[in-house]
């Protein structure tokens, strides 16, 4: 699969759930290849559901090393992805809307990434305890 070199966007997890490997993403384009949810060694990703404002505990997340947020949530609940030691990153969508982390929300989770959107206005107590790999 090619794409041409004037791509300017893709969206997040465009390819999730294909066949397609090795595609050469235009460096235009700031994403990488799990952030298109093209499958690598260990990659699997969970979409949360369209129309969740408030993500809370959802054990069908808890495989997964990357955990992709769509626009309209707003908050990551208490606990809702701790002690997932495969989860490596989050990825937002565009337009991210999220204001708040939970308390204990990572706690002892494999995070090694957190690039947080810029409507976060708060992170509750412990969110990011024990995550040694962050």
């Amino acid at each position: 699969t090619e794409l041409n070199e004037d791509l300017e966007d893709i969206g997040l997890l465009c390819f999730f759930g294909t066949r397609v490997r090795g595609l050469r993403i235009p460096e235009r384009v700031a994403k990488t290849p799990r952030d298109l949810g093209l499958r690598t060694d260990y990659t699997e990703v969970f979409v949360v559901p369209d129309g969740v404002e408030a993500f809370e505990r959802d054990e069908r997340a808890e495989g997964a090393n990357i955990v992709a947020v769509p626009s309209g949530v707003r908050t990551l609940g208490p606990g809702a992805l701790a002690r997932y030691e495969g989860l490596k990153k989050l990825v937002f969508q565009e337009g991210a809307q999220l204001s708040g982390v939970g308390p204990d929300c990572f706690r002892g989770s494999g995070l090694e990434e957190f690039v947080a959107p810029p409507t976060l206005r708060a992170i509750a107590e412990g969110a990011f305890c024990e995550c040694g790999s962050l």
